[in-house]
């Protein structure tokens, strides 16, 4: 009884301190960002991606970054069940790294894509918080074959990954 006793005071401490470490406004414990990450609520993401899409602006309502091997994937999701994906290898910044995929659904305006071999498209980040894991930069695409198809001007900001 007297151990239960201890372990139930051990974690109800543990969790009064955790919550405490979750809204003092420092960056302390495993957090990402003050009071955000790690074992407190997720950081909110101010993420946002645009690109032209064969001629028809897309602009994302939710942009979020997958780790991929080397590489990361960014997702987006649109108005109308429409998307956009692209991947590439490597994070380095300011230089131009291949894309190794893309796809494209727009349901509305019936343009679906995937790279394919012999497209060609690349990636440029801008910025890399590696601490933090958030990535910003520019891409394009261009689909050959009979699918054809562009991305053009595409912008990615602060994609949390």
């Amino acid at each position: 009884m007297k151990n239960l006793l201890v372990f139930s005071l051990c974690a109800l401490m543990f969790m009064g301190c955790n919550a405490d470490l979750c809204s003092n406004e420092e960056l302390d414990g495993i957090e990402t960002e003050i009071d955000c990450g790690g074992d407190c609520d997720p950081c909110d993401s101010n993420a946002t991606l645009f690109a032209t899409v064969t001629g028809i602006p897309y602009y994302a309502n939710t942009v979020w970054g997958t780790p991929d091997g080397n590489g990361l994937d960014v997702i987006s999701n649109g108005s109308g069940g429409s998307s956009l994906e692209f991947e590439f290898v490597n994070l380095q910044t300011n230089t131009f790294l291949p894309m190794t995929g893309a796809q494209v659904n727009n349901n509305s305006a019936n343009i679906h894509y995937y790279m394919q071999f012999g497209d060609t498209g690349s990636v440029y980040i801008t910025a890399h918080d590696e601490l933090r894991k958030i990535i910003s930069g520019r891409f394009s695409y261009a689909a050959t074959g009979n699918q054809g198809g562009t991305i053009s001007d595409g912008t990615f900001e602060n994609v949390r990954y």
